[in-house]
C-alpha cells in the first residue's frame, strides 16, 4: 500500500525543494514579475484567456486558467484528443478513452512567461462520471487505502506540461480540476487550481427520439387583466436519444392549442416582449431543452402546448397541468370552516377557535398566493399565527388544580390573513371583552372577487342573459340571526349599493342587489362560532331502559359543549348490583349534543344510579346523576 498523499512528502520525495541557493533566484523572479504586473495586478480566474496577453494556446480548445499574482504563476487546463489535438466543446464519449487532461504551469500570466518543469500536478473528477486510465495512481487519506483513478499526478515535462489520459465512465456534466503547489512554499495555502466542466455524452447516439415535458414555472398563470399574480409562464421541453442524452441543437416547434389562443393565451419574444400566437420554433440547447415563454390571455382557461421535433415529426409531447385562472376569488366557492366551532371562551379569555378559509376562481383552481383575505367579528379577537405554540396555565374553579393547555402563538391582529399557494390561509378568534348573550359570535371574512355565474357557451366570461347570483351588500350579522337589522349589524364598505330587489342572506342586506354581474364585489362568507360556558346542563331524553338512555349535553346557553370536553359515565359508588355501565358515545347524526350511555340490560339496571361526568378544557367539571 501506497502511503497517504501530502504535498509536503512528494514536493521532498520528487527532489523539488529548491536547494538555498536558489532562494535568491526565486525571490529575482517574484521581483520580476510584480515588474510585470504593474498594469495587470488582478487576473480572471476561470476564463479562457488571460486579462493580460492570452493564454497558453489560441486555438479553439477547451480550456481554463487561473493565475496567482502573489507568486506570479499559471496553471493552463486544456483537453485534448489523444494526438494532442485542440477540443473545442465540453463533451466527451462515452467509454471513450481518447481524451488527455494536459496542464500546463508558468512563471506568469503571459503566454511567453517560462515553463516549470518537474513540478507534481494533481488532476481529480468526478468520480461517477469519469476515470483516468494512466498516470501516477495516488492513494489519499480519504479512500482509506483504497485506489481510486478518480485522481492521479502527474510531472511537468521539459515543456512545463503535465498529462493524465481521461475516459467518460457516465453520462452526465462533471468537473475537471488541476492543481500544483507554486512559489517556494510547501503549503495548500500556496496551491493553485483550476477547474474545466466537461459533459459525458453518447457521441454515437445522435438520434433525438423521445420528447419530454420537463416543466412550466409557473403551471397556474392568472388572467392578463388579474391585478396580483404570475401572467407568464417559463415553458421547458426535453429532447433526449435513445440513450435519454439531451440532444443539442435540434429544431422544435412549440404550438398552442386553439383554447389556449380561444382565451388570448401567446408566445412571448423575450427579447422584444412582442406575443403571437403563431407556431414557435427554437432550437435545443446543450442539455436538449427547448425552451419559450407563453403569457396569459384576458380569459381563464386550460393551456395545452404541443412540441414536435422538425426533423421527425412522430417526436412530440404536450404541456401537462398549465392553466389560466380568472385571479379573483369566487363568491360560490369561497369557504370559511373551524376544527374548535365551540370553545370554553364565554366567561374565560384567551379560549381560541382555529377559522380555516380557502378560497378558489370560478373554476376551482388556486388564486395567485399573497391574495388577502379580511375579518372582522362580532367580539373577540381576529389574529393570524404561526404553526407554534406557547403554553397557557388555567386554573379550574372548581377544584383549584391548574392545568398546563398549549396554545397557537398569536403573531399579530391585523385581521387579515394571505393565501399561500394552496389558496388557504388560517386564523384564529380569541374570547376576550364584552360576551354575547347568547354564546354566538359572528365572523365574516371577505377579499376582493367577483359574483358566481354560469358560462352557458363555454367562452370563459359572462354574457349577457347567462344566469348570475347577484350578491347585495355584505354585512356583518352581529346577533347570528341571518337577517340584517339596522342600528345592531354592521355593513362592510366596498360593494356598490344597488336598488334591486333580492333576498337579504346572513351575509348579503336585502334590495341592495345591482341587476348586472360584477366582477368587483367583496367575496364573503361567514362563520358562528360558540362560546361555550364552563359547565354543562344534561337532560335525559325519552324513556329509560335496562339497555339505557339518552341524554342532551348542552352549555348553560343551550349551545355545543366546547370541543375537547371530556365525559364518562359509570355507577354511583356504593351500589352492589349487576348492573353495568358499557360505554357512552354521541348519538350519530346529532347536532343538539345528544349522548347515549349503553347499561348491559340486567334487570337492575332500571333503577341504577348512573353518574356522568363532564369536564371542559380548562379543568370544570359537571357532575349529575341519573336514576
Amino acid at each position: 500500500m501506497m502511503p497517504t498523499w501530502h504535498w509536503h512528502h512528494l514536493w521532498t520525495d520528487l527532489g523539488l525543494a529548491e536547494k538555498f541557493s536558489k532562494v535568491v533566484q526565486v525571490i529575482s523572479r517574484f521581483i520580476q514579475f510584480a515588474v510585470r504586473s504593474r498594469l495587470c495586478l488582478l487576473l480572471f480566474v476561470f476564463t479562457l484567456f488571460s486579462a493580460c496577453g492570452g493564454s497558453s494556446t489560441d486555438d479553439g480548445a477547451l480550456t481554463a486558467q487561473v493565475a496567482t499574482p502573489g507568486f506570479g504563476s499559471t496553471l493552463v487546463l486544456r483537453l485534448t484528443d489523444s494526438t494532442g489535438a485542440a477540443i473545442t466543446t465540453n463533451t466527451i464519449d462515452l467509454g471513450t478513452a481518447a481524451y488527455i487532461a494536459q496542464a500546463t504551469l508558468r512563471e506568469s500570466a503571459a503566454a511567453s512567461g517560462a515553463v516549470i518543469t518537474n513540478r507534481l500536478i494533481k488532476f481529480t473528477t468526478d468520480a461517477a462520471f469519469g476515470t483516468f486510465v494512466n498516470g501516477s495512481i495516488v492513494e489519499t487519506a480519504s479512500t482509506t487505502g483504497t485506489i481510486t483513478t478518480a485522481q492521479m499526478t502527474a510531472l511537468t515535462d521539459i515543456n512545463g506540461v503535465a498529462k493524465v489520459q481521461l475516459v467518460g465512465k457516465r453520462l452526465g456534466a462533471a468537473t475537471l480540476f488541476a492543481e500544483a503547489l507554486v512559489g517556494t512554499g510547501t503549503s495548500a495555502s500556496n496551491s493553485v487550481k483550476t477547474p474545466l466542466d466537461y459533459q459525458v455524452k453518447s457521441l454515437s447516439a445522435t438520434a433525438g427520439v423521445n420528447l419530454l415535458f420537463n416543466q412550466a414555472d409557473p403551471g397556474r398563470m392568472v388572467i392578463s387583466t388579474a391585478t396580483t399574480g404570475p401572467k407568464t409562464s417559463a415553458l421547458q421541453f426535453r429532447l433526449v436519444n435513445e440513450l435519454g442524452v439531451g440532444m443539442s441543437g435540434q429544431p422544435v416547434q412549440l404550438s398552442l392549442d386553439s383554447q389556449s389562443v380561444a382565451a388570448g393565451v401567446a408566445f412571448i419574444n423575450a427579447a422584444t416582449g412582442v406575443s403571437s400566437t403563431a407556431p414557435l420554433t427554437v432550437l435545443t440547447d446543450f442539455n436538449g431543452i427547448a425552451k419559450a415563454t407563453v403569457g396569459a390571455g384576458p380569459l381563464p382557461t386550460g393551456v395545452v402546448i404541443t412540441a414536435v421535433l422538425l426533423s421527425n415529426p412522430t417526436v412530440k409531447a404536450s404541456s401537462v397541468g398549465m392553466s389560466v385562472s380568472s385571479g379573483r376569488v369566487s363568491q360560490k366557492p369561497m369557504s370559511v370552516s373551524s376544527v374548535t366551532p365551540a370553545v370554553e371562551g364565554f366567561t374565560l379569555d384567551n379560549a381560541i377557535a382555529e377559522l380555516n378559509i380557502i378560497a378558489t376562481d370560478r373554476l376551482g383552481n388556486p388564486v395567485p398566493a399573497g391574495t388577502i383575505v379580511n375579518f372582522v367579528t362580532s367580539h373577540g379577537l381576529v389574529g393570524t399565527f404561526d404553526s407554534g405554540t406557547t403554553t397557557k396555565i388555567i386554573t379550574s374553579t372548581l377544584t383549584g388544580t391548574a392545568t398546563a393547555v398549549a396554545v397557537p402563538k398569536v403573531l399579530d391582529s391585523k385581521g387579515s390573513c394571505t393565501l399561500d399557494p394552496s389558496s388557504s390561509c388560517k386564523v384564529q378568534l380569541i374570547s376576550s371583552g364584552n360576551r354575547p348573550a347568547n354564546g354566538l359570535v359572528t365572523v365574516l371574512a371577505y377579499a376582493d372577487g367577483e359574483e358566481t355565474f354560469i358560462d352557458l357557451n363555454g367562452n370563459n366570461s359572462w354574457d349577457k342573459g347567462e344566469p348570475f347570483t347577484d350578491m347585495g351588500v355584505a354585512y356583518l350579522d352581529v346577533n347570528a340571526n341571518d337577517v340584517y337589522e339596522l342600528g345592531v349589524d354592521q355593513s362592510i364598505p366596498g360593494d356598490a349599493p344597488g336598488s334591486t330587489v333580492c333576498l337579504g342572506t346572513g351575509i348579503a342586506i336585502k334590495d341592495t342587489c345591482d341587476g348586472t354581474w360584477s366582477p368587483f364585489i367583496r367575496s364573503r362568507q361567514k362563520l358562528v362560532v360558540t362560546w361555550s360556558t364552563s359547565q354543562v346542563r344534561m337532560v335525559m331524553v325519552g324513556a329509560r331502559t335496562g339497555s339505557g338512555f339518552v341524554i342532551s349535553m348542552n352549555d348553560l346557553n343551550g349551545n355545543l359543549m366546547a370541543t375537547a370536553s371530556t365525559y364518562a359515565a359509570d355507577l354511583v359508588a356504593g351500589s352492589e348490583i349487576a348492573c353495568r355501565v358499557l360505554g357512552m358515545t354521541k348519538v350519530p347524526g346529532s347536532t343538539t349534543g345528544q349522548y347515549q350511555i349503553f347499561l348491559n340490560g340486567d334487570v337492575s339496571c332500571a333503577g341504577a344510579a348512573v353518574r356522568v361526568i363532564v369536564t371542559a378544557p380548562s379543568g370544570t367539571q359537571t357532575i349529575q346523576v341519573f336514576n
